[in-house]
């Protein structure tokens, strides 16, 4: 069984904010940050909204791709996010 990398982001309520990060397991860390079990950057201001999501078999390519993505500019983001959710729902449903 191979491992997947996935690359997401996250927003608030009113899509004011936005955090790119990296796990092996999408399922746990949205349902981490959901219950606020962890105390970090996405906790500290409520981005608990799955908005954007990528799987990846390399962890090099899923890195490559999150340092994109975490410095690309804000009109660049919401492109990548409208490109798969045009509505920004959460799609923390889904996984």
């Amino acid at each position: 069984m191979s491992i997947k990398y996935y690359i997401y982001i996250l927003t608030d309520k009113t899509n004011s904010r936005l955090y790119t990060g990296m796990t092996t397991n999408l399922r746990r860390r949205i349902t981490e940050l959901k219950q606020k079990s962890i105390k970090d950057y996405a906790s500290r201001y409520n981005l608990n909204k799955l908005v954007f999501y990528d799987a990846f078999d390399n962890p090099v390519s899923a890195l490559e791709s999150k340092w994109q993505i975490r410095h690309s500019s804000i009109k660049k983001k919401s492109a990548l996010i409208e490109k798969m959710n045009k509505k920004w729902k959460d799609l923390s449903e889904e996984i």
